[in-house]
């Protein structure tokens, strides 16, 4: 993308997620199409690490609360140096609910990222439109991930009321064969974030970021400007524990 048409998608998403946050909740809650059925009990979707160090585990005060699935892009930015590789500014997506699904298999709700992660990106922008991933049905908006201003990760569960301010606790390389998105350019870190104390959040306190598909830069600026965004499509399971 050029960086024109970078900073009006940015600006376009970011459009869509503030129009969101105002619309009713009603409104805005779509209804998924896979439920968790009364005679099968909920078993907690595992959470695999990778490589020669492992996430922290979640702490004992919390449980899982949702599992969803996240589409949108991570972003970059160019110094003068061009032949550096660009330097992350954030992340805008929106997040979809698979905790049915995620209860009943976790590991068919973990390889959907690897499935969104080449869908058009502008299925993400559209109010109230479901995920829709062939053979496993639609998946609801929960909410939208952002950074605000100070650079801090916000996840913003709007449609139920829950928000979590975070800061990054861990991180670990996503597995060898982790897809590597709509760009080529390979799968981001997993990461395991918890909520940075202030009044910022709501009914959360921590979540991890796994089963990556997209979204690392390229390696270099070269071919882009200085003060350059670089968009880079991206999916990712994000579980949420509160």
């Amino acid at each position: 993308m050029s960086s024109l048409r970078n900073i009006v998608y940015v600006a376009f998403l970011s459009l869509i997620y503030f129009s969101a946050v105002d619309a009713k909740p009603i409104a805005r809650r779509a209804t998924s199409s896979l439920k968790l059925p009364s005679n099968v009990q909920p078993r907690s979707p595992q959470l695999t690490n990778t490589g020669p160090s492992s996430l922290p585990s979640p702490p004992s005060n919390l449980t899982l609360k949702h599992v969803t699935v996240g589409h949108g892009i991570q972003n970059y930015t160019c110094s003068s140096n061009l032949t550096a590789a660009p330097t992350a500014l954030g992340a805008i997506a929106t997040l979809y609910d698979v905790t049915p699904l995620a209860f009943l298999s976790s590991t068919t709700s973990s390889a959907i990222p690897a499935l969104a992660a080449f869908l058009p990106l502008t299925n993400a922008l559209v109010p109230n439109a479901p995920l829709t991933i062939s053979g496993l049905g639609s998946f609801p908006i929960l909410g939208f991930h952002f950074f605000d201003a100070k650079g801090t990760p916000i996840f913003d569960l709007n449609t139920v009321g829950e928000r979590l301010a975070s800061k990054k606790a861990g991180d670990i390389k996503a597995p060898s064969n982790a897809s590597v998105g709509l760009d080529g350019t390979g799968a981001v870190d997993w990461l395991f974030l918890t909520s940075t104390g202030d009044a910022g959040s709501t009914g959360l306190g921590a979540v991890y970021r796994v089963d990556t598909a997209g979204g690392n830069p390229p390696t270099s600026c070269e071919g882009f400007a200085a003060g350059d965004v670089i968009s880079v499509p991206y999916s990712a399971g994000y579980h949420f524990y509160g």
